[in-house]
């Protein structure tokens, strides 16, 4: 067994419970794999199942079902719920090695699962670090996005600005870059310089 994503793009297919059996066979493998790497949590579809299935913290599941939940606040005397928006966040997937997966994270979550251990429907609700985890495996058996698959450095803002030879000629004083001053001074809009350093209470520049 080997990590395969033929499916991985595409949505899981719910299990119907004449499949129970049949897939638990399937399931045993995916636990087996998940413990021996220490995985926290492993899709089907990241190994070539198109089957809504998951292993988390070594535990095998069907047809997991994440909610994000509400937040309950309290206005004026009336207790309210208040959506919670979900942050985009680059995890580092097996799937995908030397990329990220961006993932909708929320704070806390409501999973309904299948527990095949149990023999019974899990609802629970999971916040920290579980909730994050059931979030992952379930967005994965949704369908990953290609466009959510992105370099590790995707969030890096880089300098783009060509770098300055020592050679090269200060194209503000005609000198090479070596022997400037200018190259170390920052141009800054003298107003702004101004307004910066009358807050601070500094002396403006001349």
């Amino acid at each position: 067994m080997d990590f395969d994503n033929t499916h991985i793009f595409s949505p899981a297919k719910s299990i119907d419970e004449s499949e129970f059996e049949a897939c638990k066979t399937f399931g045993d493998q995916l636990v087996t794999f998940s413990k021996e790497r220490k995985y926290l949590c492993l899709a089907a579809n990241q190994m070539g199942s198109d089957k809504k299935m998951c292993v988390v913290l070594d535990h095998l599941f069907f047809n997991p079902v994440v909610t994000v939940k509400n937040a309950p606040q309290t206005a004026e005397g009336m207790s309210i719920e208040v959506p919670i928006q979900t942050i985009p966040t680059a995890l580092e997937i097996p799937s995908f090695p030397k990329k990220k997966m961006l993932v909708p994270l929320a704070d806390k979550v409501h999973v309904s699962a299948y527990s095949v251990e149990d023999a019974d429907r899990m609802e629970e609700d999971f916040d920290g670090n579980l909730a994050v985890i059931w979030q992952a495996v379930t967005y994965m058996l949704g369908g990953v996005k290609e466009s959510d698959v992105v370099d590790p450095d995707y969030l890096t803002i880089k300098n783009e600005a060509p770098k300055k030879k020592p050679n090269d000629k200060c194209q503000k004083c005609g000198k090479k870059n070596k022997k400037c001053a200018c190259i170390s001074q920052p141009d800054i809009d003298p107003t702004v310089w101004a307004n910066m350093s009358k807050q601070a209470g500094a002396t403006p520049m001349e």
